[in-house]
């Protein structure tokens, strides 16, 4: 059920902003939502504090792949409400 409001969400943003940002707002969903898994047990395992070094590893994996597609953003197609629409994808798929 989750995977497909992903793929529906990807469907209506990518057109958008371009697969690049959506991307970048699709892990930065999936890993803000990883932590918050961790942090309750969600998925049957112990629970995780949410540490600064925790924070800052999904900081920088985030910033990676913002690296990786720098150079294929058009910002004249930057929409906040797309962008957020792909980052409850992403989370939506981190669950």
């Amino acid at each position: 059920m989750l995977c497909a409001s992903f793929i529906v969400m990807q469907t209506h943003v990518v057109p958008l902003v371009g697969i690049e940002l959506f991307t970048v707002a699709a892990v930065a969903g999936q890993t803000a939502i990883s932590l918050w898994v961790d942090r309750v047990g969600l998925a049957g395992g112990i629970k995780s504090v949410i540490s600064k070094r925790r924070v800052i590893a999904a900081i920088i994996k985030v910033g990676d792949v913002l690296v990786a597609a720098w150079g294929r953003f058009v910002t004249s197609d930057f929409s906040i409400l797309a962008i957020t629409l792909a980052v409850f994808a992403g989370s939506f798929f981190g669950v």
